[in-house]
């Protein structure tokens, strides 16, 4: 008889019911099914499933894909309930529904707090509104920016304050393309933010804390005052050495980790199943060294668990680690009970019960990055070490390594792409470089934790580890700093990604089946790319837009014409690296607009009006005499900004503009006056701060 393989859909059941989770999460998520209605078809498919059930076993055989279908649709609309649940809006006790102006908020830390330039950044849960002598209790998490103050400096993690300062919306992302922090915050649940003035808080009554969470806090405290007592070189050396060991990453240098991102490194100081993995590798060692633990297997797993789940938090808990967490516990603990798991079946499920945790982890970047890195070696690295025999094992490590690496970079690289627009080409040999390294700097700083307490040992060790970090950093900043050695400015869309990823998966299925169905697929999808590519293309090819920006205290604007643009605004803004991939980057990537051009003269206060495309732009920065002339000017846009003193009734007496528009450069008080004072004259007018970057399409 021959063996058939078995279709892994079919070795690992759980790929169907996460699927069919994940469809769930995207339905509530861009449909927004209400509780009734979803209910509602849970109780229709779940009668109609149990009719199923109850049939003969002929019927259910000849049905099965009826019934599995059913179950599916089950699974769907339960991962839309959860996620619905878990929007904290739609609970009556969440404080936004009763916090009125004016009125005090009671809160408690649920961190340390995170030092800032200029402020103090921390989490805190909303216990209670009070107002008239009253206490209603209240449920939901709360953004603070608390102001430098001795006082401020000793709050910890579970005190409890008051507030009376107004808490204010999370704003949106201002720009396009830019980073969504009111997305990434809701997806934590944090929809208010609230900046603290001095008098504006009073710590009361007893802190609140939960124990385990204190426990990893001042674990973490301890691990951060050895690393900055022993490890030498300076601030950006320790930074890195914090972020290698627990993922923390307050004290990094931007600069650095540029460079990291620039060369395909940026795992090595963000925690992921790497690191996971080494210390599993580590702890099974060393516990496999203890006599007792060896006859006692089910200790040794519980240990070895234990100490994953501890590392874990102590790391911040992110979604690559919880994956790698929650799938090792599986592996784990199959081998305990001598169960093993297809290692599909075990990374759906991990990401299964990832998900019915947290539905919102699906939109995280390392949760994403995280698997198809690990899709991507299970299916991939096996097939390519087979392609090359190498007697030679230093260079056959070496080969193995190439491998690993090109496996994770296929699956991983459309979605790095479409989220960080930048390719490192020379991925392979930074990793190759960086990662043995990395392994035994991590290695290092573990010994230095267990050393700590003799001081010549200590001082040795941190030695050790800050050469260690400053050799790699310096490699990985002479990587970065060659030639070609990254792709930046890369334009991708959400729809081409996906196009990518079925081209991949097309592809690698037709080489293992060698169908013609398939061969034909790939093609089809290639074609797909490929005209999807064109199309974008020849939309930039003929753009033509105007973009007034929204950066505080500065002004911007941008004149694109088909892939070139033109900055007119504040120089320091535009010479700026930092501010300049902050706010203008993401919006010219976002528009494909990619090659600098001087056909408008630099941004002088002089100047007021300016011609592109035969639409006219006004700008306004300070106070002018204006006088009232026979025939008005026409405008198509008149920009206000630099927070001039002007008065909108003489604006309207010369110009005659088709849209006023207030940047952010203005107060806010000012764009109140002005935007009530164009109400009065019938004027359209466009608030930046409010609504975010004004565009104006010419075509």
């Amino acid at each position: 008889m021959l063996n058939r393989a078995i279709p892994v859909w079919k070795e690992s059941p759980c790929i169907r019911l996460l699927m069919a989770f994940i469809a769930g999460v995207l339905l509530q998520t861009y449909l927004g099914l209400s509780s009734v209605l979803s209910g509602y078809l849970f109780i229709i498919g779940f009668s109609f499933y149990s009719i199923i059930a109850c049939l003969p076993i002929q019927f259910r055989f000849r049905y099965r894909y009826l019934q599995s279908s059913v179950l599916l649709l089950m699974v769907t609309l339960t991962a839309a309930r959860v996620t619905l649940q878990q929007d904290i809006r739609i609970r009556q006790d969440w404080f936004g529904h009763h916090l009125q102006a004016k009125e005090a908020l009671e809160v408690i830390l649920q961190e340390p707090l995170c030092e800032k330039p200029k402020s103090y950044k921390v989490m805190a849960d909303a216990v209670a509104v009070l107002s008239d002598k009253k206490r209603l209790p209240v449920t939901g998490k709360i953004l603070l920016y608390l102001p430098k103050h001795s006082l401020i400096a000793k709050l910890r993690y579970g005190d409890r304050l008051f507030l009376t300062a107004d808490p204010v919306e999370i704003p949106a992302a201002g720009n396009p393309g830019a980073f969504d922090y009111r997305r990434y915050l809701g997806f934590q649940q944090v929809y208010r933010q609230v900046f603290v003035k001095q008098g504006q808080w009073l710590k009361t009554g007893e802190p609140e804390v939960q124990e385990w969470r204190q426990f990893i806090f001042q674990l973490r405290e301890q691990v951060l005052k050895i690393l900055r007592r022993y490890v030498s070189g300076g601030p950006e050396i320790t930074g890195i050495a914090e972020a290698l060991l627990i993922g923390y990453k307050d004290d990094l240098d931007q600069n650095l980790v540029q460079d990291y991102s620039k060369t395909g490194v940026i795992h090595i100081i963000a925690i992921s199943g790497l690191h996971l993995g080494l210390i599993y590798a580590l702890m099974n060692y060393l516990l496999g060294l203890i006599p007792f633990l060896n006859r006692r297997k089910w200790m040794h797993t519980i240990l070895i668990i234990a100490g994953l789940w501890i590392f874990s938090l102590l790391s911040g808990a992110s979604a690559s680690v919880l994956r790698s967490a929650v799938m090792l516990t599986c592996i784990i603990s199959g081998k305990a009970i001598q169960r093993s798991m297809p290692v599909y079946n075990a990374l759906a499920a991990s990401a299964l019960l990832l998900l019915c945790y947290q539905p919102f982890f699906l939109w995280d970047v390392g949760f994403q990055l995280s698997y198809l890195a690990v899709i991507g070696i299970v299916w991939l690295q096996k097939p390519l070490q087979r392609l090359l025999y190498i007697p030679q094992k230093p260079i056959r490590s070496i080969w193995e390594m190439f491998c690993v690496t090109l496996a994770a970079q296929v699956f991983t690289t459309p979605v790095c792409l479409y989220y960080f627009h930048q390719f490192p080409n020379f991925f392979f040999i930074s990793n190759l470089l960086a990662v043995p390294l990395s392994t035994l700097i991590l290695f290092a700083e573990l010994l230095l934790l267990i050393v700590a307490w003799l001081t010549p040992v200590a001082l040795i060790v941190g030695k050790m580890v800050g050469w260690g970090i400053e050799l790699m950093n310096a490699i990985i900043g002479f990587i970065s700093r060659l030639p070609y050695a990254y792709t930046d400015n890369v334009v991708t869309t959400f729809t081409g990604t996906l196009l990518w990823y079925v081209l991949i998966f097309s592809v690698l299925i037709t080489i293992q089946n060698k169908k013609r169905n398939w061969k034909l697929f790939s093609g089809m999808m290639l074609y797909a790319c490929v005209f999807h590519g064109v199309v974008i293309e020849i939309m930039a090819r003929k753009q033509q837009r105007m973009i007034v920006y929204q950066s505080p205290k500065h002004m911007a604007v941008d004149f694109i014409s088909g892939k070139n643009y033109c900055f007119l605004g504040d120089l320091e803004l535009n010479q700026n690296e930092r501010l300049r991939n902050y706010v203008l980057r993401p919006t010219r990537i976002f528009f494909n607009a990619t090659k600098a051009v001087s056909s408008i003269d630099t941004y002088k206060p002089e100047k007021v009006i300016y011609g592109f495309c035969g639409k006219r732009l006004a700008i306004i920065s300070d106070e002018r005499n204006f006088e009232a002339l026979s025939k008005r000017i026409a405008i198509d846009v008149l920009l206000i900004t630099g927070n001039p003193k002007l008065n909108i009734n003489d604006l309207a007496q010369v110009f005659h503009p088709q849209m006023i528009v207030m940047d952010a450069s203005n107060s806010m008080w000012k764009i109140a006056k002005w935007q009530k004072a164009c109400e009065t004259l019938l004027l359209p007018h466009y608030s930046i701060p409010e609504k975010g970057a004004f565009i104006f399409n010419i075509r």
